[in-house]
């Protein structure tokens, strides 16, 4: 399923699709409302304007774009792209999802304790609940999770990522990086112990069971 509501104010539901099926729904400007099929993946994207992204059984796929957008992550996998500090509000659910901040412009600061993201040099803050992971800019990030098993990746930039209680998956990536597991009581599917990665660079890091590419 396609579907390009143009622009305008529009309600879009993805009803009736199998569960093998994929849709790929795209807004346009104006404050749209837009709810994917209970398929195995749903593309959402809200475009320009105040939208409203809903996520059901599958894989939920969900861009905010520009505009103070809310996007639920229903009661499959999700992940919310674009994200970058500007006002938007993200509810998880019950598996994993992902709060992406790969297209910021500039180096972010996200807690899943706080259930904040920002830019570092910013006003504004998302808001994340029942949120597990974090995917940073390409700058100095500052990534932290929570009590939970989380997933933080800091991609490029000389990153700090502190994973807290939980088995976490800290993934420094590229540039020199401070990583920290933090303390291990994970349950499946995520390792009990935490999975610290330094990634390329020469990276610091701390509080893993595992470790991998990790300098000091």
């Amino acid at each position: 399923m396609t579907v390009w509501a143009g622009t305008g104010s529009d309600i879009v539901h993805a009803n009736g699709m199998a569960d093998s099926d994929y849709a790929l729904i795209r807004g346009g400007y104006g404050r749209d409302e837009i709810v994917g099929g209970g398929g195995a993946e749903t593309y959402l994207d809200g475009g320009p304007g105040r939208d409203v992204l809903r996520g059901r059984e599958g894989y939920a796929q969900m861009v905010t774009g520009t505009g103070r957008d809310v996007a639920y992550g229903g009661t499959g996998s999700s992940q919310v792209d674009d994200l970058s500090g500007e006002g938007d509000t993200y509810y998880g659910g019950p598996k994993e999802d992902l709060a992406m901040y790969g297209q910021a412009p500039g180096a972010v600061r996200v807690s899943l304790e706080t259930g904040r993201g920002q830019l570092i040099s910013g006003t504004k803050y998302d808001q994340l609940v029942d949120v597990e992971g974090v995917y940073g800019s390409w700058y100095a990030d500052e990534l932290t999770g929570n009590a939970g098993s989380n997933h933080l990746f800091g991609d490029v930039g000389n990153d700090v990522l502190q994973g807290g209680d939980g088995g976490d998956i800290v993934d420094g990536a590229d540039g020199d990086d401070i990583v920290d597991g933090g303390l291990p009581s994970g349950t499946a599917p995520w390792p009990v112990g935490d999975y610290v990665i330094g990634g390329n660079g020469t990276d610091s890091c701390t509080g893993g069971e595992t470790t991998d590419g990790c300098e000091g």
